[in-house]
């Protein structure tokens, strides 16, 4: 279990140069509009939601995410920046 603040999420918009962006609706929508299952648009609907104490995922939906936003076209910074937040959110559960 990590979790994820989609309302302050660090995405490098540039090379180095990272800033912290709010993407509750965009992502939800994104995810919103690709699901073919219910457990998708719950995903979507949480994550649209959701607000800056950040958002509890599962590794499966975690996983359900990224293959969501890499299908929809959604930039690699992106896709890197919810891996990174999500990862990180889990190894400071363990320390």
């Amino acid at each position: 279990m990590g979790k994820i603040n989609f309302k302050k999420l660090r995405i490098e918009t540039q090379i180095g140069v990272f800033q912290e962006v709010d993407l509750t609706k965009d992502l939800g929508n994104i995810v919103f509009s690709g699901a073919t299952k219910i457990e998708e648009d719950n995903l979507a609907r949480a994550i649209h939601g959701s607000d800056e104490d950040g958002l509890n995922l599962s590794e499966q939906d975690c996983t359900m995410l990224i293959n969501i936003a890499k299908n929809a076209g959604v930039k690699y910074s992106v896709i890197s920046a919810l891996q990174r937040a999500y990862n990180e959110s889990k190894e400071a559960k363990t320390n």
